[in-house]
């Protein structure tokens, strides 16, 4: 089962919650605009819309409609807070940027994310966003300490966002975290990381793996439209 979303404790020196690294590699932010509302389109499902701006890009960004399929909504029986689904929505989101669904414009075209039976096991009540390979935690932790050290802001390392994201707990992501303080590339300070001058000057690689995963993205979107 998933795990209840916490809200953390601010530490001293800047930080930013709701921001997020794709498997890909896209360092991106997600404002949620809650609540989830029926659809007013006659449609059977429920809509909440988003924005996602590109962290590495800034000037590129999309508008995002999450559908989550009234069969989700019935197996949540209703529960559609914050504090039950905001890791959820927030993880679909991400699924699609991965899956190259989600185009990164300087226009607010709205794109819809599906939000169902592919994210959610009923018959297990687990959430689910794809495969998991090993290493994938500490390269998510890595690069997220990166963009946000970039900016002078701290990392959450416990985020339980990326916990479900990545199929495991907020224990094993502070471990792997441990394991990248040990090796010099953060400072830990409970579960907030600060980027160590060796990760800061050694991002040429986290910042290739962005442009290429944005470029892929962009090629496929070019590609469909002739």
């Amino acid at each position: 089962m998933t795990e209840t979303p916490q809200t953390p404790q601010t530490p001293e020196s800047p930080a930013q919650t709701n921001f997020y690294v794709t498997r890909t590699g896209l360092p991106i932010t997600i404002e949620l605009h809650w609540p989830f509302k029926l659809s007013g389109s006659g449609a059977d499902f429920w809509v909440l819309h988003a924005n996602v701006d590109l962290v590495s890009q800034p000037e590129l960004n999309a508008f995002v409609s999450v559908n989550m399929a009234v069969t989700l909504h019935e197996a949540l029986n209703g529960d559609v807070s914050p504090q039950r689904v905001e890791s959820p929505a927030v993880n679909a989101i991400r699924k699609e940027v991965d899956n190259h669904q989600v185009e990164f414009l300087k226009s607010s075209k709205l794109i819809p994310i599906p939000f169902g039976s592919r994210h959610y096991n009923i018959k297990r009540g687990e959430w689910q966003f794809g495969a998991v390979q090993p290493g994938d935690a500490a390269t998510l932790l890595t690069r997220t300490a990166y963009w946000l050290g970039k900016s002078g802001q701290r990392a959450w390392m416990a985020n339980p966002a990326d916990a479900l994201y990545l199929a495991t707990t907020t224990e094993a992501l502070m471990a792997e975290a441990g394991t990248l303080a040990a090796a010099g590339l953060i400072e830990l300070e409970g579960e907030w990381a600060t980027a160590t001058p060796a990760l800061l000057n050694s991002g040429t690689q986290i910042e290739s793996a962005a442009a290429k995963a944005l470029e892929e993205l962009q090629l496929k979107h070019a590609y469909e439209r002739g």
